[in-house]
This record gives C-alpha cells, sequence and structure tokens, in this order.
C-alpha cells in the first residue's frame, strides 16, 4: 500500500537488473526514471486509492543506468496493488505519452526551482496535466487510459500466437488452462460488441447532425409560410400539410436533443466497458502464460504466487465489468428508445409531405412558393435518409 515491493518475477529482475533480495521490500522507486513526471504517479495513485485500476507509458531506470519502457497496468489487490506490464507497441500512443511528459517534467522543474516542495510540484504537475489533455480534445487523465489500454492490449495480442495450448496438462492446472481459453473467448466476443458500439455512435453523430441540418432548413420554411402569395383554397392545400410537417420535427427535435445529451454518455461507458473487457483478457492472458510455465516446469517458485495474484485481480475486474455493463445497457437501452421515438413521430407526416409535394408538383405556383416547395421537399428526403 506505500509502493513496497512484495513480490516480482524473473522478467522484472531482468529488465531491472536487481537481484530478488535486493528487490524484495526495497521501495518502487528503486527504478524510479528521473525523468518522469511526478504529476503523472499522483494521478495514477488517486486512482489506486480510489479502488480503481490505472495505467500508463512508463520508462523506468535499471541498476545499471540502462532505461527500459513498459505498458503498465495497476490494480488494487488485497494488501497491496498488482502491476502487470507489457512491451509498448503503438507508436502514436507513446510518443503522445513522451510529449506530455517532456512539457510536465519542465513545468515541474520550473516549480521546484521556484522553491515548491516535491509534493507540491506533484501535485501542481496532475493538474497542468489535465490542462495538457484538455488542450488536446481529452477530459481527463482516466479517459486516455480507457482508449490507450484496449490499444495496446489489441497490439500485444496481434503479434501473439495465441494463448498457450498444454494438452497433455492434466489436474488443477488443466483446469486453470482450460478456463482461461473459456472466459479469453467470451471476453473477446465482447469487445467485438463493443467495437461494433464505438463504430455506431460515430455514425449516430453523423446522422444526427445531418437529421438537425434537415430540420433547420424546415425552420427557415416556417418564417416565409404567411408571406407566401397564395389566397384560396390553394393556400389551405398549400399551408396545412407544411404546418403538421413543421410541428413534427419540432417534437422530434426535443427527443434529438436528448439524444445528443445521450451520445457522449454511451461513448464514454462503451470506452470504460472496453477498457475493462482489455484489462481482464490481459490478466486472463497472463494466467494462461504462467499456468503454461508451471505446467512446464513444475518446480517454478514464481509461477503458482502468481496465478493466485493474477486469478484474485481478475476475479475483481470482472467484477467491476459486470456493474458497468449495467449502467452501458441503462444507457444504450435510453438511446436506442429515444431513436424508436424519433423515427415513430417523423414517419406519418414523411408519408404527409411526400403525397403533397407530388400533389404541389402539379400545380402552379410563383416562383417564391415554388422555391419554398423545392426546399420542403429536399429536407423531407434528406430527414427521411437520416431517419
Amino acid at each position: 500500500l506505500k509502493g513496497v515491493i512484495q513480490n516480482t518475477n524473473r522478467t522484472f529482475d531482468t529488465l531491472s537488473r536487481y537481484s530478488r533480495e535486493r528487490l524484495i521490500g526495497a521501495p518502487h522507486s528503486i527504478i524510479r526514471h528521473l525523468d518522469m513526471p511526478a504529476g503523472l504517479f499522483r494521478l495514477i495513485w488517486d486512482d489506486l486509492q480510489s479502488q480503481r485500476p490505472a495505467c500508463g507509458y512508463i520508462t523506468n531506470r535499471a541498476v545499471d543506468g540502462l532505461d527500459y519502457r513498459v505498458f503498465a497496468t495497476i490494480v488494487p489487490l488485497r494488501q497491496g496493488y498488482l502491476s502487470v506490464r507489457i512491451t509498448p507497441s503503438v507508436d502514436e500512443n507513446w510518443a503522445l505519452a513522451q510529449g506530455i511528459y517532456t512539457t510536465l517534467s519542465d513545468y515541474e522543474k520550473q516549480l521546484k526551482d521556484s522553491g515548491y516542495n516535491r509534493r507540491t510540484a506533484a501535485s501542481q504537475g496532475a493538474e497542468h496535466l489535465t490542462e495538457l489533455l484538455n488542450q488536446l480534445g481529452i477530459e481527463d487523465y482516466e479517459h486516455l487510459q480507457w482508449s490507450q489500454l484496449p490499444d495496446e492490449v489489441a497490439a500485444r495480442e496481434a503479434r501473439s500466437s495465441g494463448l498457450p495450448q498444454r494438452p497433455n496438462a492434466t489436474g488443477l492446472l488443466d483446469d486453470i488452462l482450460r478456463a482461461t481459453h473459456a472466459t479469453y473467448n467470451e471476453l473477446n466476443a465482447w469487445m467485438r460488441e463493443q467495437d461494433t458500439i464505438v463504430d455506431l455512435i460515430s455514425s449516430l453523430a453523423m446522422t444526427d447532425q445531418r437529421l438537425h441540418e434537415e430540420i433547420q432548413a424546415a425552420v427557415s420554411v416556417s418564417g416565409r409560410m404567411n408571406t407566401l402569395d397564395v389566397t384560396g383554397p390553394e393556400r389551405e392545400v398549400l399551408l396545412i400539410p407544411l404546418r403538421v410537417w413543421m410541428n413534427m420535427h419540432s417534437l422530434a427535435n426535443d427527443y434529438l436533443e436528448e439524444l445528443r445529451e445521450l451520445l457522449p454518455k454511451l461513448a464514454n461507458a462503451g470506452s470504460k466497458t472496453r477498457f475493462h473487457v482489455a484489462l481482464a483478457r490481459l490478466h486472463t492472458t497472463m494466467v494462461a502464460m504462467f499456468a503454461a510455465e508451471l505446467i512446464d516446469t513444475p518446480m517454478s517458485t514464481h509461477s503458482a504466487p502468481a496465478i493466485r495474484d493474477l486469478c484474485s485481480a481478475l476475479r475483481q475486474t470482472l467484477r467491476e465489468l459486470d456493474d458497468q455493463a449495467f449502467e452501458y445497457n441503462r444507457v444504450k437501452n435510453r438511446v436506442s428508445n429515444r431513436i424508436r421515438s424519433v423515427k415513430s413521430i417523423m414517419e406519418v407526416p414523411y408519408s404527409l409531405i411526400v403525397d403533397w409535394a407530388r400533389e404541389t408538383r402539379s400545380r402552379a405556383f410563383t416562383s417564391a412558393t415554388e422555391e419554398l416547395v423545392h426546399t420542403v421537399s429536399n429536407s423531407a428526403d434528406g430527414a427521411a435518409t437520416a431517419i
């Protein structure tokens, strides 16, 4: 809980070039790279102490002074935290992070040179990091993590040959390996659904914009209705369907406004779900790797504790995913209901306005009236396509 290393594995020992005896019981800052901004670690600690997982691109420094890079994922685990690190694979995300870190480190150095202590500089750095992300159109560090982790896990899986297979395994380790394959397949199906939803949200946003533009075109017609130089029955034939069309547009616009507010919430819920799915996939993969290692090397002293810790982390992540799925489905259902409402409201007046447009084409109107008819017809066609 205070950042003291309780356990390691061979890969960590090798990369850090420390002996296991030197690492266990040492503060994790033993591999801290001085160029890494303190504000980043402040935000990571804030997440962890709020019982939320955290992740990020980190450069560490080995005992011999050489650097090594990781994408670290960290989750609360019993009386401490479990960190699973993988090789950074998404170059553009790494470059983005490094650009931010350089700017942030310079900012923190200026604060320290001005007399701020390390704690205050870290706190100020965390706030400045959020400001830097806002300038890039990213709401906060949590939203950045929601995109980074799925990207890195997907890139890692693309390079991988899949989960290890040990067809001759028996007993508990065989059960564990089979369970990881089943869990991974479930998570894989869930991630494919999330990817589809991401594309759908983008499509909905563009469609909403088009429908909004068509409604605005219809609104512009309303101001010209009463100035038309048409009298008698012809005027009623022309204006009554138009007024119905306009009223339905106004009613539909109320639903569209709510839909416009819901889409970012759905995007957030989907991104958070993808984050938890990716984290669960990573932990599932690691359980399988350590189980295979233990099958191949029964005397391994590190694999069994790793499996225990990873399964605990995976169980917690799946619980969080279950909670997140409830919120995600709630928002998704609200979006679906609003879309159905818009379609239902617009279908009848659209049929009416199509008939109206057909009828008005056979009548002789002034050029100003014909222009209005043309505008309404195009608006109706555009709205129909968007709906």
